[in-house]
């Protein structure tokens, strides 16, 4: 059986839920974490609950021997130790007066730390208690290891400036992780720049990038770090990710000298929703100034904006029709998976 530990919020900022979730009966034993966590949080969202659930991690504890309870009490009780994260209580006063009528412990904390850290955090109490990861290894679905192969096919035969027109639920986040150990690997690239308008992107790739183990030896750093600059220049021979904003003025450009120090062939960027102010001159100044030897523009809608004033040598699409007829079996990539 498998056992999950998730973590998900609410509209209420600084909070976040963690709690337990068990496969159940009559659920296919290819169901992934997501989904058990999924449906244990789809009954949580009754009347008395407001606004919308965001997931921020679905933790595979199945390696556990014993019950999944055990795992999450141990979360509760060493969460609560934590300096900078409150544990909430649920209070019942009487209408008459101040009188407590009941009180106790539920399964939501307060805390400044960002989802990430959070994730992070409750997994290495997962590793301390059980002695092995909770975060998932990411597979990539058929159709996002096709477009993978699509774009390393461009790189290999030395096409600089990539873009890609990728349907919504494609799943561009860790799809775009993946084809960072791709081109770590084939192609000997170090860092990944993350050049954004629209910062909420960012938000994206921490969590995804701290909820699957396939990334666990790669830095993340954001250019809002107070050392930002120590950290990129002192960085050595490890796997960095580097989130920067595309909001940056050209009178703080000179922020990124320790980004434009590195060798470009180490370098690539993937702009993700590149139709959002990547298109833009002030945008293109500091993608440029970073100096990456390879460009990726990623977007769901709007390609011919994305691409606006780029030599763009390869434009790869995958529409919603794709996922339509891949989802019925009739898609003619099919062949390619048949022997």
């Amino acid at each position: 059986m498998k056992k999950v530990i998730y973590i998900y919020s609410d509209n209420v900022p600084n909070q976040y839920k963690i709690g337990k979730a068990d496969q159940r009966e009559g659920q296919d034993s290819s169901v992934s974490a997501l989904e058990i966590a999924q449906v244990r949080i789809s009954e949580q969202a009754t009347a008395a609950t407001r606004g919308e659930f965001i997931i921020h991690a679905a933790l595979d504890v199945s390696h556990y021997g014993g019950d999944s309870t055990e795992v999450e009490s141990y979360i509760h009780e060493n969460l609560a130790k934590a300096g900078n994260i409150e544990r909430l209580k649920r209070i019942v006063k009487s209408a008459k007066s101040e009188e407590v009528l009941k009180e106790g412990t539920t399964e939501w904390f307060k805390t400044d730390l960002s989802a990430a850290e959070i994730i992070d955090i409750v997994d290495k109490l997962i590793i301390k208690f059980t002695k092995k990861t909770g975060k998932i290894k990411y597979e990539a679905r058929a159709y996002q290891a096709y477009i993978k192969a699509l774009v390393l096919d461009q790189v290999e035969a030395g096409k600089p400036v990539i873009a890609a027109e990728l349907a919504p639920r494609f799943g561009k986040t860790l799809w775009s992780l993946d084809l960072f150990n791709a081109l770590c690997d084939e192609f000997g690239y170090q860092y990944l720049i993350l050049p954004a308008y629209v910062l909420t992107a960012h938000s994206s790739f921490m969590n995804d990038f701290k909820s699957f183990s396939d990334f666990n030896d790669i830095k993340f750093v954001s250019d809002k770090d107070s050392d930002f600059e120590d950290q990129v220049r002192n960085n050595g021979k490890s796997r960095m990710i580097i989130a920067v904003s595309l909001h940056t003025s050209a009178d703080a450009i000179s922020k990124y000298d320790c980004l434009a120090e590195i060798e470009a062939s180490k370098k690539v960027a993937i702009i993700d929703e590149a139709d959002f102010g990547a298109h833009t001159d002030s945008s293109k100044k500091i993608i440029n100034y970073i100096s990456p030897a390879l460009k990726i523009l990623i977007t769901g809608t709007a390609i011919e904006r994305a691409i606006a004033g780029y030599d763009v040598d390869e434009v790869i699409q995958w529409s919603y029709t794709d996922m339509l007829l891949l989802q019925d079996d009739n898609h003619p990539i099919l062949e390619n998976f048949l022997q």
